[in-house]
């Protein structure tokens, strides 16, 4: 049984395996159902998590995300990515490589803070594009600008950024 752990942990830190808690669908039905119903949402899930300590609420949130994510059924060509989430983030350690017919998955917010935290981002997108055999749409332009005036600016000198906007007008799903 020793030998056995061992190996597994060696395969877990090596990523061969992973250890993923299936988590249970529909334990607070009646919430879920008030949520769409309220917001008119074409699903919500609730769950509970272990513990009160931050790190166990990213980490459970995060299990649960990639396990209702991967369960879904839904052709998605084209997924919105939140990329400055770090349940998100954390969601891609969890998930399995996960085929929905994506083309492209797109970043919708656009630069926040500072540069190590935008490349972070960024590899985020990265890896879940790489997860959903889709193609990344990056919006490297700011987040926040303090005025309609500099966002057009901006945008008027970037094709890309505004690619990637006009992109967001045909999502399939929105992670957020």
């Amino acid at each position: 049984q020793s030998r056995v752990s061992r190996l597994l942990q060696q395969a877990e830190e090596s990523r061969i395996v992973r250890t993923v808690v299936a988590v249970p669908i529909h334990v607070h039905a009646e919430l879920e159902e008030a949520l769409e119903e309220r917001f008119g949402l074409v699903e919500a899930h609730v769950i509970e998590t272990a513990g009160d300590d931050e790190s166990e609420v990213l980490r459970d949130l995060a299990v649960a995300a990639a396990s209702i994510f991967s369960a879904t059924s839904m052709e998605a060509t084209t997924i919105g990515w939140t990329s400055w989430s770090r349940t998100l983030r954390a969601m891609i350690d969890a998930m399995l490589p996960i085929h929905l017919g994506t083309k492209n998955v797109i970043e919708m917010v656009g630069d926040l803070g500072p540069p190590d935290l935008q490349h972070d981002a960024a590899r985020g997108t990265q890896m879940f594009a790489s997860l959903c055999g889709a193609e990344p749409v990056f919006l490297r332009t700011p987040g926040v600008v303090p005025t309609p005036e500099v966002a057009r600016a901006l945008l008027g000198q970037d094709s890309y950024a505004r690619h990637a906007l006009d992109m967001l007008d045909s999502l399939d799903i929105a992670l957020i």
